[in-house]
């Protein structure tokens, strides 16, 4: 399921992933499960070259550049939905 990571987060608080990478991991944040009509608290997302490839357990190989947003209680949600 793609994820419309929509996270405000202050400059301060993170190192931006930069655009020839596009991995990053996204930690402590609050995923919005439509499906199940829930919400998974304090988990962590990892993009690896613009592809979620794991969520809540990274288990790949990272390398020690990639970049960590701290989204401290911020919400995620699938990229489709209705207001």
């Amino acid at each position: 399921i793609p994820l419309f990571i929509g996270v405000q987060i202050p400059k301060e608080y993170y190192r931006a992933p930069t655009a020839t990478t596009q991995s990053f991991i996204l930690k402590n944040c609050h995923i919005v499960d439509i499906e199940n009509n829930k919400i998974d608290y304090n988990r962590n997302i990892y993009v690896k070259n613009g592809v979620i490839v794991s969520i809540d357990s990274v288990t790949q190989t990272i390398d020690l550049s990639t970049p960590i947003i701290d989204a401290k209680g911020s919400f995620v949600m699938p990229s489709l939905w209705d207001m």
